[in-house]
C-alpha cells in the first residue's frame, strides 16, 4: 500500500491508544483523504479501518460502525478477503458497544 496512507493509519492506531483521540482521528482522516485522491483500494481500506478504530475507542459507536462497515465492504469487493478479518472484529466490538448503550 501507499506509505502515505499506511503510515498515517498506524500513527492513528498508536495515538488513539495513548488517548490522543483528536490527533488520531485527524491522521486517520488524512489517510483516507489521500487514498481517495489516488483511488487506491488497499489505502482506502486502511483509512476506513483507522477512522473506524479511532471512533470505536473514543466511544462513538455509530461513526465507528459506519466506517468499519465500509472497510469490510472494501476488503470483500477489492478481492482482499484476508483483510476483512480485522475490520469484522473491530465492527463486532463497535456493534457490541452500540447495543450496550
Amino acid at each position: 500500500g501507499p506509505p502515505s496512507t499506511l503510515l498515517r493509519t498506524w500513527l492513528a492506531f498508536s495515538l488513539v491508544e495513548t488517548g490522543g483521540f483528536a490527533e488520531a482521528l485527524a491522521h486517520g482522516a488524512e489517510s483516507l483523504r489521500i487514498a481517495r485522491t489516488i483511488a487506491h483500494p488497499y489505502g482506502l481500506y486502511h483509512g476506513q479501518l483507522a477512522v473506524g478504530t479511532v471512533h470505536a475507542l473514543r466511544g462513538d459507536a455509530g461513526s465507528a460502525i459506519s466506517a468499519l462497515e465500509q472497510a469490510v465492504r472494501m476488503a470483500r469487493e477489492s478481492n482482499m478477503p484476508f483483510m476483512a478479518t480485522p475490520s469484522v472484529a473491530a465492527l463486532g466490538e463497535a456493534s457490541a458497544h452500540w447495543v450496550s448503550r
